[in-house]
């Protein structure tokens, strides 16, 4: 008979109904919360720009962290009626102004590791693999959630880029670091 039993050394078994259930107390934290918290590797960037051109990248990132950097999503206000397009690993070597994130936890005093640019066109890039389109057409700040995350591996990167020239954007990119389990 297998007995399972507590890691403190204190003695206590778990309980196993007929029907075969553990029963169990939990406390449950997401990936998020646990990456900023315990890790403390959750950051934001803050990105204000006006696009100059059609198609002009405002937004670059390219991960050099062995962890991956997971994309969570973004806020975003727009000053009229844009496209944004999201691509992985754009071909080429981004020019851009490099931008800091913003680590989440006051107290981890941890840094993202990665190239963060952003700029009215950055330059040196072209078409990666579209994996998002978003479309905003308010004035109002808007959440927006990648579904299933975005990942970015070790050496790879994301570019944002706009349909449209010349509207204004405000934006707060939300990303941590965290393993696969």
């Amino acid at each position: 008979m297998v007995k399972i039993t507590d890691s403190s050394g204190a003695g206590f078994g778990a309980k196993v109904d007929s029907t075969n259930k553990l029963h169990v107390e939990a406390v449950c934290v997401s990936n998020e919360h646990n990456s900023n918290h315990a890790l403390g590797q959750a950051y934001q960037l803050v990105v204000t720009q006006t696009p100059t051109a059609a198609a002009d990248y405002f937004l670059y990132v390219k991960n050099t962290s062995d962890t991956d950097l997971v994309v969570e999503g973004f806020k975003i206000r727009v000053a009229s009626a844009e496209q944004i397009v999201w691509e992985i690993n754009p071909v080429g070597t981004a020019s851009g102004t490099t931008a800091t994130p913003v680590n989440c936890n006051a107290s981890s005093g941890k840094s993202a590791t990665g190239t963060f640019l952003v700029n009215n066109d950055i330059t040196g890039i072209t078409a990666g693999s579209i994996v998002e389109h978003n479309y905003h057409t308010s004035t109002e700040t808007k959440d927006f959630n990648f579904d299933q995350d975005l990942i970015i591996p070790k050496n790879n990167s994301l570019a944002a880029r706009c349909v449209t020239a010349g509207v204004a954007l405000h934006m707060t990119f939300i990303f941590n670091y965290h393993e696969a389990d």
